[in-house]
């Protein structure tokens, strides 16, 4: 009996895309999705794909012929949605220690999990040095990341992702962080990743909420250095979907510039490689760019 979920190798990879490739031959965006389907059943199995890809694109779109601009909208972001979880999901196994994400992704905490390995994604692309953590039930200890300094500082972080089903609140986003800052250690500096559920972007939340309500939160603190606002963008026109993600860092300001411990103070202009969906499904190679974008100012969105 298969054990879920699964480790993906390059071979089985292989086989997918040769599968994908055949049956799909003349549709990028369909072969890369059907891509992203083999990989997940592979890895999750039929029963996690039914549950939360076929119930959610079933629920989402009519199964007959799509006769409206609305529902072919609904159908492509539904296609992003996978594909771009298939992508984190391939770059996760190449994460020490994503097994346990992996786990809670499987039993039902895709938002959280997806947007643990994001943040991994992020550090690796700015070609920061760190750890994910193994879950230890401690308080005070029970973050989620190590990232290790160039100055040798070992910087403690944590990450919370706010559900799509969440409301836009201020006190919503004020208990992550609350909740974040107790989970790090005392002694140490800390990051905490905040993710907002793109809903709020649309409803033009992100800059109404974002600049006061951390700066409220960070003056009350010594312990956290930096908060990192992380959300997906997205802009369709016509059936082409232009998706990423885009971050934002905001530093502590009662903490002095020569002790601040900000992570992204060096940006790197070249990120690294990492699996990418739509090079596997367009013959390319199996690594390609994906570099999330640093936001300077959420006004501007």
């Amino acid at each position: 009996m298969v054990g879920y979920p699964r480790y993906l190798t390059d071979t089985g990879i292989a086989r997918i895309v040769k599968r994908a490739r055949r049956n799909l031959a003349e549709d990028l965006i369909d072969r890369a999705y059907d891509l992203s389907i083999g990989c997940l059943l592979h890895i999750f199995g039929e029963d996690w794909v039914d549950r939360n890809i076929a119930d959610v694109s079933a629920h989402s779109h009519p199964t007959s012929l799509l006769n409206s601009e609305q529902d072919r909208k609904i159908l492509d972001r539904h296609k992003d949605d996978v594909i771009s979880m298939c992508g984190l999901i391939l770059f996760g196994q190449s994460v020490k220690n994503v097994r346990p994400i992996i786990s809670r992704i499987f039993l039902g905490e895709v938002e959280a999990g997806l947007f643990e390995i994001e943040v991994s994604r992020i550090l690796f692309n700015q070609g920061l040095k760190f750890d994910v953590k193994v879950p230890t039930g401690t308080f005070g200890e029970d973050y989620d990341f190590e990232i290790f300094l160039p100055d040798g500082t070992t910087v403690a972080a944590d990450a919370k992702c706010k559900l799509s089903s969440t409301s836009a609140r201020d006190s919503s986003v004020i208990n992550s962080l609350e909740s974040a800052r107790k989970q790090l250690p005392k002694n140490r500096a800390g990051v905490i990743f905040v993710s907002y559920p793109e809903i709020w972007v649309d409803e033009n939340t992100l800059k109404e909420i974002t600049p006061f309500l951390v700066d409220r939160f960070l003056k009350k603190t010594s312990r956290i250095h930096v908060v990192v606002v992380v959300i997906k963008f997205r802009t369709v026109e016509s059936h082409l979907i232009t998706s990423g993600m885009i971050y934002h860092v905001i530093t502590n300001p009662s903490i002095t510039a020569c002790m601040l411990k900000d992570p992204f103070k060096d940006l790197n202009d070249t990120p690294k490689l990492v699996p990418n969906v739509w090079s596997l499904a367009s013959g390319m190679g199996l690594h390609s760019p994906f570099p999330a974008i640093r936001w300077t100012d959420p006004k501007s969105f």
